[in-house]
């Protein structure tokens, strides 16, 4: 469990410095320069990197949650039984 709760930022910071490299070279590839005169290309560009493109990957992720990950009202209930289970018995054992 500790181990579990320690994996827990992972893929968090995963996803930052994804980002981050994911920006810059965005940046990069529509000319920024520190310094430059803006365009309305430039900023059409700069627009479409930080608009267009996180709402096409979001509507990706919903569409694929949406297919793939079915979860009824009864696995639902199961899986909460399950848990409430794990905890009863944790809490039993450190009572011990």
């Amino acid at each position: 469990r500790n181990i579990a709760i320690a994996m827990f930022s992972v893929p968090m910071k995963i996803g930052m410095m994804l980002g981050g490299a994911i920006a810059i070279y965005g940046l990069d590839a529509i000319g920024y320069q520190a310094g430059i005169q803006v365009t309305p290309v430039f900023q059409n560009h700069f627009m479409f990197l930080l608009g267009i493109i996180p709402s096409v990957l979001v509507l990706i992720g919903a569409l694929i949650t949406g297919i793939f990950y079915k979860l009824t009202d009864e696995k639902a209930a199961f899986y909460a039984e399950e848990n409430a289970k794990k905890m009863r018995e944790q809490m039993n054992t450190a009572k011990e």
